[in-house]
């Protein structure tokens, strides 16, 4: 049985999962099922008739009627009527009865062919109508009517007039995300936590609280606020470090230079006051000279990044009221936390009375922009939102752990933190630790392989990892190559994958703890993307629980030397996070691990490379693993940080959901290809589900004056042609995002939930695929949402569980002697 944490993470879509279904007319589907089909088989009939009609040519008795033979070959193989050719007496008798009957059945084929392809521009306009008239009896729907008034109150206003093919396309993309995806940070998704139980069903809905509205300050625009107080305190900066008569440390973002300032006598003067954390006031008062000129000389060590300010008293930006702290100080935002908890609770129509008032309230106070720009609303379910029996889920869960572990070889930060081992072994040696920021300048500035190989190139390496290692000058980074192709050969059986993990280098290391985000498909777990653990996800849900009740389930972690888990890992490194939200709301949570890292960092750590090849950060002497536990992505932290995490530390995001795993990501390049890779299943797991990789210049694409109703049924076919059903989920990659380094941000990666029968959501698809140098990602649409849970009230619902695993535990109790000395 693998370690696991009691309670799991519960993120629920707004809409019914019988949505989708209500989006597609099945007359219409139907029609283009069925003529394209049709279109197919009479494609392969013509090419046969025409190998058969070419021997009848060829033959000695065509005599006189070959002309005309040939003239019914080319009709046939062009898909035209061979009516008139095939009455000819002297063209029947020279094809024998046999194959003239097969050429008349084709025929008449072919015409009720045309008659169905005649009659599909009126089914199109007929399920036109009905499909836009229940869009808009489900965009009516009240909840998600409150996240759209939200989330675009332009739209939603457009709907309520006479809207255009456009508004009706968006709207079909915001109904089917409400009701097939769970977003974190969407208005329309309830989250939750659920857990565990000794006995029961796999899955028990268990609460019969509804979802409620949280709406609180961004912290980006409540930093703006909090920067404007009375007073602030002073300290110096943490990385600040006396070399001879000199002081470094850490610049300021974005650059976070390594700089060093002489230690003159007012600095040293200014270090001494600024130790025991005063006041700027206080400070500026202490400084034996003029006060203007103090507080001048004062702006400049502050500017350079030397002393740090921080408001009096200090804000709790993981508290749960952050605002109505803030409002102690500043009673004028009294009357934003009160705008705030209406907006929260008023319905669509309420939100767009409340929104112009809001905004201008904001601006008052140097918050602009839009609403959806400087407030964080989400939605959450109180209560234990979903009990799973812990009979039904030990296998899978042991599954899971497997596979979780297998990850570790495809972690994009692996090149990188061998790289920086090289780099450390051959710069530094290995006989003692180095100051941390000695190694961070000498890294930046000479660690060229180490930057090759970061994990903002590996990660998103449209050609595949492989080359890129490959031809590395390090040989564990090359023998990584190996190790990827051991475990590809290996998948998808557990035995064979467990015995290549077992061989391979201490340096393909599990991560110590991973947050599944996986569907529940009757005995399988199906795994949407995998993270770092420690609480992530969990504790930024409980956080807003305890803003709307007082007995949300605790986040319990799991991770070797857990809390949980004392004794049982001894010598296991110390796991610690950044509590820095570095003010965005993604950030926001309760902080779970009882260890945490400063930042900037301690000038006490130091690097060196670990008993397992890896590097190593060690704080007084004790290695310590940086976590990073907010959700904000990873690209997006200040460098030194990211340099932490991803150099010492945990991965945040260990299996992407667009990331395959059987072959790399460029192994379908070239022209016309589409690269199918089914579906990857360890155990009770699926992994990665079936795809399909559509290379650019091979998706379907409308001529110009090709009709709707041509195209659907073009796009139709070319789905058969390539095996993909007729629903999917799919992912259009730009080349202009990939060539700008902005691949991670492309809302264009968004999976978009497509079904040949919904008008709407094809041309939603074919806007989303306009351009032509595009290549796109299809994936099965699995589970299929008609499977989901029932809520209290019956109705199913796409939910997404978020499981916290420590994957090691598993391996640990496997490789365990029992009572008799043998191996379990």
């Amino acid at each position: 049985m693998s370690g696991h944490a009691t309670t799991f993470g519960v993120r629920v879509a707004v809409l019914p999962a019988t949505v989708p279904g209500e989006l597609v007319d099945q007359r219409l589907r139907h029609a283009l099922l069925t003529t394209s089909r049709t279109a197919a088989e009479l494609t392969a009939e013509a090419a046969a008739l025409s190998d058969r009609c070419h021997a009848v040519i060829g033959a000695p008795h065509a005599g006189a009627a070959k002309p005309k033979l040939v003239a019914l070959r080319r009709t046939v193989h062009q898909l035209r009527d061979p009516s008139r050719l095939l009455s000819e007496p002297s063209v029947a008798a020279a094809l024998g009865s046999e194959l003239a009957a097969d050429i008349a059945e084709f025929g008449r084929k072919l015409i009720r062919y045309r008659a169905a392809r005649a009659e599909l521009p009126a089914v199109l306009a007929e399920a036109d109508r009905s499909v836009t008239a229940r869009l808009l009896e489900i965009g009516a729907d009240p909840r998600f009517d409150q996240g759209l008034a939200h989330a675009s109150p332009t739209l939603r206003e457009e709907l309520r007039r006479k809207p255009g093919r456009q508004e009706l396309i968006r709207l079909a993309v915001y109904v089917t995300r409400a009701a097939v995806k769970t977003s974190p940070f969407s208005t329309f998704t309830a989250s939750g936590l659920g857990r565990f139980v000794p006995e029961g069903p796999a899955l028990r809905w268990s609460t019969t609280a509804p979802p409620r509205s949280v709406v609180e300050l961004d912290l980006s625009a409540l930093a703006l606020l909090a920067a404007t107080p009375t007073e602030v305190r002073v300290r110096i900066n943490p990385s600040a470090r006396l070399v001879a008569d000199t002081v470094q440390f850490l610049g300021p973002p974005p650059a976070e230079e390594l700089l060093t300032l002489p230690l003159t006598g007012p600095l040293r003067h200014c270090l001494r006051a600024a130790a025991a954390q005063p006041t700027l006031a206080e400070l500026t008062a202490g400084i034996p000279a003029p006060g203007e000129k103090a507080a001048g000389y004062l702006r400049s060590v502050v500017t350079s990044g030397l002393l740090l300010l921080r408001p009096d008293p200090d804000l709790d930006e993981h508290g749960l009221d952050p605002l109505g702290q803030l409002a102690d100080r500043l009673p004028e935002l009294d009357a934003v936390r009160k705008a705030l908890h209406e907006y929260a609770g008023a319905d669509g129509t309420g939100r767009i009375a409340l929104g112009p008032a809001l905004r201008e309230r904001l601006s008052g106070l140097g918050v602009g922009g839009r609403l959806r720009d400087v407030l964080s609303e989400q939605s959450v379910v109180p209560g234990t939102v979903v009990e799973a029996g812990l009979p039904s889920w030990r296998h899978a869960l042991d599954d899971l752990a497997v596979a979780c572990r297998l990850l570790a070889a495809f972690d994009c930060t692996l090149p990188f933190k061998l790289a920086v081992a090289a780099f450390i072994r051959e710069r530094f040696g290995t006989q003692a630790p180095v100051p941390f920021d000695r190694f961070y300048a000498e890294l930046v500035r000479d660690g060229h392989e180490a930057m090759r190989l970061h994990p903002a190139a590996v990660a998103f390496d449209m050609s595949g990892p492989t080359e890129t290692l490959a031809a590395s000058p390090i040989a564990e980074v090359r023998r990584l190559v190996g190790v990827i192709a051991d475990i590809r050969h290996a998948l998808p059986a557990r035995e064979r994958i467990e015995r290549v993990l077992k061989a391979a280098p201490s340096w393909v290391r599990p991560a110590g703890s991973v947050a599944v985000y996986a569907q529940h498909d009757g005995g399988q777990l199906i795994v949407n993307a995998v993270n770092s653990g420690f609480g992530r996800g969990r504790a930024h849900v409980r956080r807003l629980l305890r803003q709307v009740t007082d007995d949300a389930l605790p986040v319990d972690t799991a991770y070797p030397g857990a809390p949980t888990h004392a004794g049982e890992h001894p010598s296991e490194p110390t796991y610690a996070e950044f509590p820095q939200t570095l003010g965005t709301s993604l950030n926001q949570r309760e902080l779970t691990l009882p260890d945490r890292l400063d930042y900037p960092p301690a000038a006490r750590l130091t690097v060196g490379v670990d008993g397992d090849g890896l590097p190593a950060l060690f704080d007084d002497g004790a290695v310590v693993r940086p976590v990073h536990g907010g959700l904000s992505y990873e690209r997006q932290l200040p460098p030194v940080m990211a340099l932490l995490i991803e150099a010492f530390g945990e991965n945040p995001i260990l299996l992407r959901p667009d990331q395959p795993l059987r072959h790399d990501a460029g192994a379908g390049r070239g022209a016309g290809r589409v690269l199918h890779a089914p579906r990857l299943t360890v155990g009770r797991v699926v992994l990665r589900r079936a795809t399909w990789v559509a290379q650019a210049g091979t998706l379907p694409y409308r001529p110009a004056g090709q009709s709707d109703a041509e195209f659907l049924l073009a796009m139709t076919a070319w789905l058969a042609e390539h095996g993909i059903p007729p629903r999917f989920f799919v992912s259009v990659l730009r080349p202009r995002a990939i060539a700008a380094g902005a691949l991670a941000g492309d809302r264009t990666r968004k999976p978009l939930y497509v079904d040949i029968g919904s008008p709407p959501l094809v041309r939603a698809f074919e806007r989303l695929a306009g351009d032509p140098a595009g290549s796109a990602l299809f994936y099965e649409v699995a589970p299929e949402p008609e499977t989901a849970i029932v809520d209290h009230h019956g109705v199913p619902r796409v939910t997404e569980y978020v499981i916290e695993l420590d994957c090691r535990a598993a391996l640990d109790r496997r490789d365990a002697p029992d009572s008799q000395g043998e191996e379990k």
